[in-house]
Protein backbone atom coordinates (compact mmCIF):
# COMPACT_ATOMS: atom_id res chain seq x y z
CA UNK A 1 0.00 0.00 0.00
CA UNK A 2 1.34 3.42 -0.61
CA UNK A 3 1.99 5.95 1.73
CA UNK A 4 -0.76 7.78 0.55
CA UNK A 5 -4.06 5.72 0.73
CA UNK A 6 -5.39 5.65 -2.72
CA UNK A 7 -9.46 6.01 -2.18
CA UNK A 8 -12.46 4.46 -4.61
CA UNK A 9 -15.83 6.16 -3.92
CA UNK A 10 -19.17 4.39 -4.49
CA UNK A 11 -22.08 6.98 -4.98
CA UNK A 12 -21.81 11.06 -5.28
CA UNK A 13 -25.48 11.67 -3.81
CA UNK A 14 -25.81 13.78 -0.54
CA UNK A 15 -23.58 12.06 1.50
CA UNK A 16 -20.98 11.25 -1.24
CA UNK A 17 -20.14 14.53 -1.72
CA UNK A 18 -19.20 15.18 1.74
CA UNK A 19 -16.70 12.25 1.09
CA UNK A 20 -15.49 13.77 -1.74
CA UNK A 21 -14.56 17.15 0.17
CA UNK A 22 -13.51 15.66 2.97
CA UNK A 23 -10.90 13.52 1.08
CA UNK A 24 -10.31 16.99 -0.97
CA UNK A 25 -9.13 17.99 2.85
CA UNK A 26 -7.05 15.09 4.01
CA UNK A 27 -4.97 15.25 0.22
CA UNK A 28 -1.59 14.26 1.82
CA UNK A 29 -3.46 11.12 3.65
CA UNK A 30 -5.51 10.00 0.81
CA UNK A 31 -6.66 10.65 -2.38
CA UNK A 32 -9.86 9.88 -4.13
CA UNK A 33 -8.53 7.77 -7.34
CA UNK A 34 -12.04 6.18 -8.49
CA UNK A 35 -15.67 7.60 -8.34
CA UNK A 36 -18.63 4.83 -9.15
CA UNK A 37 -21.65 7.27 -9.90
CA UNK A 38 -24.50 7.73 -12.56
CA UNK A 39 -23.53 11.32 -12.94
CA UNK A 40 -20.37 11.12 -14.72
CA UNK A 41 -19.99 15.08 -14.14
CA UNK A 42 -19.67 14.55 -10.48
CA UNK A 43 -16.11 14.10 -10.85
CA UNK A 44 -15.77 17.47 -11.35
CA UNK A 45 -16.18 18.01 -7.72
CA UNK A 46 -12.59 16.24 -6.99
CA UNK A 47 -9.60 18.85 -7.22
CA UNK A 48 -7.86 16.65 -9.53
CA UNK A 49 -8.31 14.02 -12.11
CA UNK A 50 -10.24 10.62 -10.89
CA UNK A 51 -11.25 7.59 -13.08
CA UNK A 52 -15.06 7.52 -13.28
CA UNK A 53 -16.83 3.78 -13.72
CA UNK A 54 -20.36 3.14 -13.55
CA UNK A 55 -20.28 -0.09 -12.34
CA UNK A 56 -19.62 -0.55 -8.69
CA UNK A 57 -17.69 -4.06 -9.36
CA UNK A 58 -15.43 -2.61 -11.76
CA UNK A 59 -14.57 0.40 -9.27
CA UNK A 60 -13.94 -3.02 -6.61
CA UNK A 61 -11.53 -4.50 -8.93
CA UNK A 62 -9.35 -1.02 -9.44
CA UNK A 63 -5.81 -0.25 -8.44
CA UNK A 64 -7.58 1.40 -4.75
CA UNK A 65 -6.39 0.54 -1.50
CA UNK A 66 -9.82 1.04 -0.07
CA UNK A 67 -13.46 1.64 -0.70
CA UNK A 68 -16.08 4.06 0.59
CA UNK A 69 -19.51 2.40 0.34
CA UNK A 70 -21.74 5.66 0.16
CA UNK A 71 -25.21 4.54 -1.39
CA UNK A 72 -28.74 3.75 0.02
CA UNK A 73 -28.70 1.32 2.69
CA UNK A 74 -30.17 -1.77 0.57
CA UNK A 75 -26.98 -1.79 -1.54
CA UNK A 76 -24.61 -2.10 1.34
CA UNK A 77 -24.44 -5.53 2.26
CA UNK A 78 -23.59 -6.79 -1.17
CA UNK A 79 -21.03 -4.26 -1.90
CA UNK A 80 -19.50 -5.12 1.50
CA UNK A 81 -19.81 -9.10 0.61
CA UNK A 82 -17.77 -8.30 -2.29
CA UNK A 83 -15.31 -5.97 -0.92
CA UNK A 84 -14.64 -9.11 1.76
CA UNK A 85 -14.88 -11.52 -1.26
CA UNK A 86 -11.89 -9.44 -2.84
CA UNK A 87 -9.67 -8.79 0.39
CA UNK A 88 -10.91 -4.79 -0.76
CA UNK A 89 -10.91 -2.71 3.13
CA UNK A 90 -13.83 -0.57 2.91
CA UNK A 91 -15.85 2.02 5.34
CA UNK A 92 -19.56 1.64 4.59
CA UNK A 93 -21.92 3.96 5.79
CA UNK A 94 -24.62 3.24 8.46
CA UNK A 95 -27.05 1.48 8.37
CA UNK A 96 -25.12 -1.87 7.75
CA UNK A 97 -28.31 -3.49 5.53
CA UNK A 98 -31.83 -3.32 6.32
CA UNK A 99 -32.16 -6.97 7.44
CA UNK A 100 -31.43 -8.22 10.75
CA UNK A 101 -30.41 -11.96 9.28
CA UNK A 102 -28.43 -10.60 6.76
CA UNK A 103 -26.83 -8.38 9.13
CA UNK A 104 -25.39 -11.26 11.26
CA UNK A 105 -24.38 -13.31 8.48
CA UNK A 106 -22.33 -10.71 7.08
CA UNK A 107 -20.82 -10.09 10.64
CA UNK A 108 -19.99 -13.50 10.64
CA UNK A 109 -18.50 -13.24 7.12
CA UNK A 110 -16.21 -10.34 7.95
CA UNK A 111 -15.40 -11.91 11.13
CA UNK A 112 -14.04 -14.77 9.26
CA UNK A 113 -12.02 -12.83 7.14
CA UNK A 114 -9.19 -10.97 7.24
CA UNK A 115 -10.79 -8.10 5.12
CA UNK A 116 -10.87 -4.66 7.58
CA UNK A 117 -15.19 -3.21 7.73
CA UNK A 118 -15.27 -0.02 9.29
CA UNK A 119 -19.29 1.00 9.49
CA UNK A 120 -19.44 4.75 9.90
CA UNK A 121 -21.05 5.76 12.95
CA UNK A 122 -19.90 9.32 12.64
CA UNK A 123 -21.30 10.26 16.18
CA UNK A 124 -18.26 7.59 17.80
CA UNK A 125 -15.82 10.21 16.30
CA UNK A 126 -17.47 13.33 17.35
CA UNK A 127 -15.88 15.57 20.30
CA UNK A 128 -18.66 16.05 21.98
CA UNK A 129 -19.12 12.19 22.03
CA UNK A 130 -15.65 11.78 23.47
CA UNK A 131 -15.80 14.40 25.80
CA UNK A 132 -18.80 12.73 27.21
CA UNK A 133 -17.61 9.51 27.09
CA UNK A 134 -14.37 10.75 29.30
CA UNK A 135 -16.92 12.42 31.83
CA UNK A 136 -18.81 9.33 32.27
CA UNK A 137 -15.85 6.89 33.04
CA UNK A 138 -14.63 10.18 35.52
CA UNK A 139 -18.07 10.53 36.89
CA UNK A 140 -18.53 9.48 40.87
CA UNK A 141 -21.62 9.06 40.74
CA UNK A 142 -25.19 7.42 38.54
CA UNK A 143 -26.07 8.91 35.09
CA UNK A 144 -29.81 9.41 35.08
CA UNK A 145 -30.23 10.96 31.99
CA UNK A 146 -28.56 12.34 29.10
CA UNK A 147 -29.90 15.07 26.84
CA UNK A 148 -28.55 15.73 23.31
CA UNK A 149 -29.50 17.80 20.61
CA UNK A 150 -27.91 18.86 17.46
CA UNK A 151 -28.19 19.25 13.57
CA UNK A 152 -31.26 18.24 11.64
CA UNK A 153 -33.27 15.84 10.77
CA UNK A 154 -31.98 15.58 6.44
CA UNK A 155 -34.36 14.44 3.99
CA UNK A 156 -36.30 11.22 4.83
CA UNK A 157 -36.39 8.35 3.12
CA UNK A 158 -38.72 4.83 2.92
CA UNK A 159 -36.23 3.01 4.78
CA UNK A 160 -36.06 5.80 7.90
CA UNK A 161 -38.28 5.90 10.59
CA UNK A 162 -40.32 9.30 10.99
CA UNK A 163 -40.36 11.24 14.16
CA UNK A 164 -40.77 14.30 15.30
CA UNK A 165 -38.58 16.73 16.44
CA UNK A 166 -38.42 16.75 20.54
CA UNK A 167 -36.37 19.31 22.47
CA UNK A 168 -35.76 17.03 25.33
CA UNK A 169 -34.46 19.92 27.62
CA UNK A 170 -37.91 21.50 27.92
CA UNK A 171 -39.56 18.29 28.34
CA UNK A 172 -37.51 17.14 30.67
CA UNK A 173 -38.04 20.80 32.53
CA UNK A 174 -41.69 20.23 33.11
CA UNK A 175 -43.43 17.60 35.17
CA UNK A 176 -40.39 14.98 35.23
CA UNK A 177 -41.46 14.20 38.48
CA UNK A 178 -38.00 15.30 39.89
CA UNK A 179 -35.33 18.02 39.94
CA UNK A 180 -32.69 17.03 37.63
CA UNK A 181 -28.91 18.68 38.21
CA UNK A 182 -27.37 18.80 34.63
CA UNK A 183 -23.77 19.15 34.19
CA UNK A 184 -22.88 20.13 30.69
CA UNK A 185 -20.09 18.93 28.48
CA UNK A 186 -17.39 21.27 27.23
CA UNK A 187 -15.68 20.14 24.30
CA UNK A 188 -12.95 21.21 21.67
CA UNK A 189 -14.25 20.92 18.41
CA UNK A 190 -11.02 20.35 16.56
CA UNK A 191 -11.20 18.53 13.08
CA UNK A 192 -14.93 18.06 11.65
CA UNK A 193 -16.21 14.38 12.61
CA UNK A 194 -15.75 12.95 9.13
CA UNK A 195 -12.17 13.63 8.99
CA UNK A 196 -11.60 11.63 11.85
CA UNK A 197 -13.25 8.97 10.20
CA UNK A 198 -11.24 8.78 7.54
CA UNK A 199 -8.26 9.09 9.58
CA UNK A 200 -8.88 6.81 12.00
CA UNK A 201 -9.49 4.34 8.79
CA UNK A 202 -6.15 5.25 7.37
CA UNK A 203 -4.44 4.91 10.43
CA UNK A 204 -5.83 1.42 11.08
CA UNK A 205 -5.09 0.27 7.81
CA UNK A 206 -1.58 1.28 8.45
CA UNK A 207 -0.88 -0.71 11.85
CA UNK A 208 -2.56 1.91 14.26
CA UNK A 209 -5.84 1.28 16.29
CA UNK A 210 -8.93 -0.78 15.20
CA UNK A 211 -11.02 -1.37 18.13
CA UNK A 212 -13.50 0.38 16.27
CA UNK A 213 -13.69 -1.69 12.90
CA UNK A 214 -15.53 -4.68 12.86
CA UNK A 215 -19.70 -5.35 12.00
CA UNK A 216 -20.70 -6.03 16.19
CA UNK A 217 -22.02 -2.49 16.76
CA UNK A 218 -23.30 -1.94 13.40
CA UNK A 219 -25.57 -5.68 13.86
CA UNK A 220 -26.81 -4.06 17.23
CA UNK A 221 -27.89 -0.68 15.48
CA UNK A 222 -30.00 -2.47 12.64
CA UNK A 223 -31.54 -5.33 15.52
CA UNK A 224 -32.70 -1.65 17.15
CA UNK A 225 -33.75 -0.54 13.83
CA UNK A 226 -36.15 -4.04 13.33
CA UNK A 227 -37.50 -3.53 16.73
CA UNK A 228 -38.35 0.18 16.43
CA UNK A 229 -40.24 -0.63 13.11
CA UNK A 230 -41.72 -3.45 14.14
CA UNK A 231 -43.33 -1.41 17.23
CA UNK A 232 -44.27 1.34 14.99
CA UNK A 233 -45.94 -0.93 12.71
CA UNK A 234 -47.49 -3.01 15.45
CA UNK A 235 -46.14 -5.94 15.00
CA UNK A 236 -45.37 -7.32 18.38
CA UNK A 237 -44.90 -10.80 16.80
CA UNK A 238 -41.54 -9.99 15.47
CA UNK A 239 -38.26 -10.76 17.23
CA UNK A 240 -34.68 -11.22 15.72
CA UNK A 241 -35.66 -12.00 11.64
CA UNK A 242 -37.65 -8.45 10.45
CA UNK A 243 -36.35 -6.78 7.79
CA UNK A 244 -36.74 -2.32 7.99
CA UNK A 245 -39.67 -0.92 5.69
Amino acid sequence: MSSRLRVGLIGAGRWGKVYIRTLAALGERCRLTHLCTSRPQNATLADHPVAVVSDWRELIRAACDAVVIATPPHLHAEMVEACVEAGKPCIVEKPLCLDVERAERLHRRIQASNTPVLVNHTYLFHPAYLALKQALEEAGEPIRVILSEEGGFGPFRTHTLTVSPVRFSTRYSKGSGEMLEGSPIEFVQGPLPMARVITYFADGLSGGDRSRFGTALACDVVRLLAQCDAAMNGDTASHGSHAIS
